[in-house]
């Protein structure tokens, strides 16, 4: 992903990224809400809700370590990037990998 590609998925989040780098086919992004992680999605976009339902599931139950995803300005969890390929920008847990 390009730095011209990157930077038109994050406008399109509710969040003022102070620093990114590339990490394993991610890109770790510092922000004002916190650390984020900017990843292509491999699923299908059907499949995107029951995996929210679950985080979300996971986060009432009290798991502290559940990566979720986070809803772009247009209330979607699956962001379109210039290249057509899909993305989603998820809240990173504390701690190490």
């Amino acid at each position: 992903m390009q730095d011209y590609e990157r930077d038109s998925i994050l406008e399109q989040y509710e969040i003022v990224p102070n620093s990114t780098r590339k990490i394993r086919g991610a890109i770790l992004c510092n922000t004002d809400k916190g650390v984020l992680l900017l990843r292509e999605v491999g699923v299908s976009e059907k499949r995107i809700p029951a995996l929210v339902g679950l985080y979300e599931y996971f986060a009432n139950c009290n798991y502290r370590t559940v990566d979720m995803p986070m809803k772009n300005c247009e209330g979607r969890y699956v962001t379109k990037g210039l290249d057509g390929n899909s993305y989603m920008l998820r809240r990173m847990p504390p701690g190490r990998e």
